[in-house]
């Protein structure tokens, strides 16, 4: 029987990516919020 090792590393999200990750949440979820249907939409409209 083959024996091996495997690393396995967890990373634990600091307080600004949970922040972040949940007001991504809520963006997502908020009907209010405008939309793109792509990125140059999105730029056109900064533009102008």
């Amino acid at each position: 029987m083959a024996t091996s090792t495997t690393n396995i590393t967890v990373n634990t999200p600091n307080a600004t990516t949970i922040d972040a990750l949940l007001e991504a949440e809520r963006l997502v979820n908020d009907t209010t919020v405008k939309r793109y249907a792509d990125v140059e939409e999105a730029l056109r409209e900064l533009k102008a």
